[in-house]
């Protein structure tokens, strides 16, 4: 490393604090897919580095995202190497990786809206979400469940909806990573999940909806057998909400994930909320699209 002062921690946090060239940050990030061995050497000073720029939230997001994408990226290909020497940075970046998913905005017409947009792919929300769906993949989930576990809690219980939502949709994102250990840990997990389609935020109620379509994907088809007398219920009384047709659709959907594998007669004894009378019929037309099948007629 000593042959190239350029990548060293110090020379990299100069051009970090002045904030007129990013492309330091940037080698980083190539260096750490390509050949994240060469970094060994220096690689706790480069994660402190890193943590430094994630954590400080008056540096612009563009910055932060690069320094996440350092860490995010050597898990994926030297895991054993930041499990060992990031130990004791790890448990402080997951509590902000949470953090930055609550940074969405309140959009008083979000539930209504006819033209459905994507987020923004640089938005703190999508970054951080993708990092720890990321980060548990590569990672795994004995090294990050724990935490998980340590974090979820506290924020399910916030007053402000932001973290209620970023909370299940970190649920979400970590199933694949984390999937023995969440498989042992369904009943609870599910107690909690179930709970928030009744929440008074139409945004946290989409999201325990993206919550169990994602758990029936991760987890089929052992999820669908163990929870569907108490999901098909659930997502039938979301399906009720006609003030907020977009949580609507997206019940639709989960209902469509969670009952693909499930026979009929089914999902018929499971209909025992106001939404009884409807014969669930979950099918895709060419366009992909899901539709709700309701007395025999579209």
């Amino acid at each position: 490393m000593d042959k190239f002062p350029i990548f060293s921690p110090k020379v990299v946090l100069e051009s970090v604090e002045k904030q007129d060239d990013d492309a330091l940050l940037k080698c980083l990030i190539d260096l750490s897919e390509t050949t994240p061995k060469f970094l060994r050497m220096q690689l706790d000073a480069i994660l402190e580095l890193c943590m430094k720029i994630v954590s400080n939230e008056d540096m612009p997001d563009s910055w932060r995202h690069l320094a996440l994408e350092v860490i995010v990226t050597m898990s994926e290909t030297a895991p054993a190497m930041l499990r060992k020497v990031g130990a004791k940075y790890i448990p402080l970046l997951v509590p902000i990786i949470l953090k930055m998913m609550t940074d969405i905005e309140d959009e008083p017409d979000w539930s209504i809206s006819d033209e459905i947009v994507d987020e923004d792919n640089d938005s703190n929300t999508v970054v951080a979400e993708s990092a720890l769906d990321r980060l548990a993949c590569g990672l795994g989930g004995k090294t990050i469940m724990p935490l998980i576990e340590q974090n979820i809690p506290s924020m399910l219980a916030n007053t402000d909806w932001k973290y209620r939502h970023a909370a299940l949709m970190a649920l979400s994102a970590v199933g694949e990573g984390c999937h023995k250990q969440m498989e042992t840990s369904l009943p609870q997990i599910m107690n909690g999940v179930l709970n928030f389609l009744g929440d008074p935020h139409p945004r946290v109620r989409y999201a325990s909806c993206n919550a169990i379509g994602q758990m029936s994907t991760d987890f089929a088809p052992v999820f669908e057998k163990k929870f569907h007398d108490r999901v098909v219920p659930g997502l039938l009384m979301v399906l009720d909400d006609n003030d907020n047709p977009r949580v609507q659709a997206h019940a639709e959907t989960s209902d469509y994930w969670h009952s693909a594998d499930i026979k009929c007669p089914v999902i018929r004894n499971c209909m025992t909320c106001p939404s009884a009378e409807l014969i669930v019929f979950l099918n895709t037309t060419r366009k992909g699209e899901l539709k709700l099948k309701t007395n025999g007629k579209y």
